[in-house]
Formats: structure tokens, sequence, C-alpha cells
């Protein structure tokens, strides 16, 4: 039953049948299936230049944010690396209330909204997983977690397994 719930996430993350099938065999977790999800970004480049990868990891960053902003009630409060190297952003607002309510936690004035590990670059390809052709940086995302299924906000280029 958790391999199908895993599957299930996955194509209807936007990965389609693939997605299905990595979510299937990669992100299941011993007896704790669902507490991790895997990002690949699709990010479209001009060149495989290593100096301007940091760059689109920056932008990576900007739009998790900006699509957090425009598609919940919230506000940007900081953004910080935490000590065992995770990238958070933190929040305030009705969203994270509803946050607290939805996982019964006690509210609080702010809320860890986006968290993940530092991008990382994969390898570069020419095309996407939706047939996309052009140079395209593939980048991973351990651990991405977006709260009240932010990440099926994200647009085309985001897969989440």
């Amino acid at each position: 039953m958790d391999y199908i719930a895993d599957g299930v996430i996955g194509f209807g993350g936007g990965g389609g049948f693939g997605g299905a099938f990595l979510s299937m065999l990669g992100t299941n977790q011993g007896n704790a299936p669902l507490n991790t999800y895997y990002g690949l970004v699709y990010y479209p480049v001009e060149t495989k230049s290593k100096e301007k990868i940091q760059e689109v990891f920056d932008k990576i960053e900007q739009e998790l944010i900006h699509v957090a902003l425009e598609n919940r009630d919230l506000r940007h409060i900081s953004s910080s690396l935490t000590s065992d190297g995770k990238r958070t952003h933190t929040f305030t607002g009705g969203s994270c209330d509803f946050q607290a309510e939805l996982f019964n936690r006690e509210k609080s004035n702010s809320c860890d909204f986006i968290h993940h590990n530092p991008p990382k670059l994969l390898k570069y390809s020419t095309s996407t997983p939706s047939g996309e052709k052009g140079l395209f940086a593939v980048i991973g995302i351990e651990k991405f977690y977006t709260a009240t299924y932010l990440s099926l906000d994200l647009d085309k280029k985001y897969y989440v397994f």
C-alpha cells in the first residue's frame, strides 16, 4: 500500500508515469514512507558554465519564495542554513496557522514553510521529461519539502517525487 501511495504522489506531482515509478522506487524510507521528497529542476541555461550554476541555484530559491508569496497567505521573513546544512525559508501568515492546524501543532508567529538540502547540479540535458528541447541544468534537491502542497503550484520545470 505504501508503494501505491508513493506512486500516486509521483504521478500527480507532475512526474507522469516516470514520476510514479521513481517515487515508488526512490522515496520509500523503510516503515516511514512519504516522509521525504526529491525535487528535480530542469532549469534552462545558455551554456554549461560551472561558474554560472550558483546563479541558477539563487534563481530557484527566489522562485520558491515567489510561488509561496503568490499562492499562499504568507510573508517571507528569512532564509537560513541550519547546522545540518538544510536550507530553510521562514514565513509568517495565515498559511502558517493552517499548516499548524493540519499537523496538530501549536500555532506560532512563523513557520518553516519551505526547507530542503542545498541544490546540486546533477548533469546537463538537451530535453526535459515533458519533451521540451534546449539546454537544461538538471538540479537535484534532496529532502525537498513545501508545506500545504505548494510544490503543485510550481511551474513545469519542477518535478517533485
